[in-house]
């Protein structure tokens, strides 16, 4: 334990953390009980309980069911505190494609977000996707489809490497990166094109999957699928140590397909070692869908 300094800050600090999740949709009430909620989880890891932290939990009026408590925490902060996913879709029944869904988050979200979604929802690891689906049933998610594949560029098999001691780990990939011996862990998943399952328009595509971003993107800019979508979150996984797309080409192939873009690197400064591993959340638009 830190001292009760340190009890004080995490609140303090999830308050500060509060600033695109909830600004666009939720009221003052809301965003408050958001910060009262991560500032509580921050809180029990402070103090040494996560082992006494059983799932679920009942947090912002859902049931949460996760494996490691730290990752979830992490999740969380980034998904609902920090607001990664947070934009403006003009269709109010938007279709949404999740790939790399983790244990179901970022679906949750989508659909405070977007109650008439329908969600077609990508997660490979055997564990992250069993929460995956306890999150939805537990939240009784309507219009939501779960597929347990990893996506590539082409059909086949390949081992998922993975971190041995955390359930619900947001870190695994489909290769063995440099950027992350500790995923000693591995497991054979199934591998599919996103083009095969493609078929109608796309409001939002979003691709977290861990160094495999480009040959997905490839392959639906070689198969015309990447017409289908409208507006994509891309999280680039920046020397992360496998064989991938570069970012410069990744996002010459995005503007290639007609898109323009923002960036960010939500967390570095850019005064950061030579080679050092990072995310970049790669927005994605056409100019004609700008709302």
């Amino acid at each position: 334990m830190r001292g009760s300094h340190f009890l004080v800050e995490r609140p303090r600090r999830a308050r500060q953390s509060i600033r695109r999740g909830w600004q666009t949709t939720g009221s003052r009430t809301e965003r408050a009980r958001l910060a009262t909620t991560l500032g509580y989880f921050h809180v029990l890891s402070a103090v040494n309980r996560v082992a006494t932290v059983e799932p679920p939990i009942k947090a912002m009026g859902l049931t949460l069911h996760f494996g490691s408590y730290d990752q979830f925490v992490h999740t969380f902060d980034e998904v609902f505190a920090k607001g990664s996913y947070a934009i403006t879709l003009p269709n109010p029944r938007p279709t949404i494609v999740d790939c790399g869904a983790n244990l179901g988050l970022s679906v949750l979200y989508f659909k405070h977000r977007f109650p008439d979604a329908t969600i077609v929802a990508f997660e490979p690891e055997e564990a992250n996707y069993a929460l995956l689906n306890k999150n939805i049933i537990a939240n009784a998610l309507t219009d939501v489809t779960c597929h347990r594949i990893a996506l590539g560029g082409e059909d086949g098999s390949a081992v998922f490497h993975t971190e041995p001691s955390k359930t619900g780990s947001v870190m695994g990939t489909v290769g063995a990166p440099s950027a992350r011996p500790h995923l000693t862990a591995t497991q054979t998943v199934p591998v599919k094109r996103l083009s095969s399952y493609l078929e109608t328009p796309v409001d939002l595509l979003k691709l977290d999957i861990e160094g495999s971003e480009g040959a997905v993107l490839s392959d639906l800019a070689k198969s015309g699928k990447l017409g289908f979508v409208n507006r994509m979150i891309v999280e680039y996984h920046h020397h992360l140590g496998v064989d991938q797309l570069s970012l410069a080409e990744t996002l010459t192939l995005i503007e290639g397909a007609g898109f323009d873009f923002q960036i960010a690197t939500p967390d570095h400064s850019i005064a950061v070692e030579q080679a050092y591993f990072e995310d970049v959340l790669i927005y994605a638009y056409r100019e004609t869908s700008q709302a």
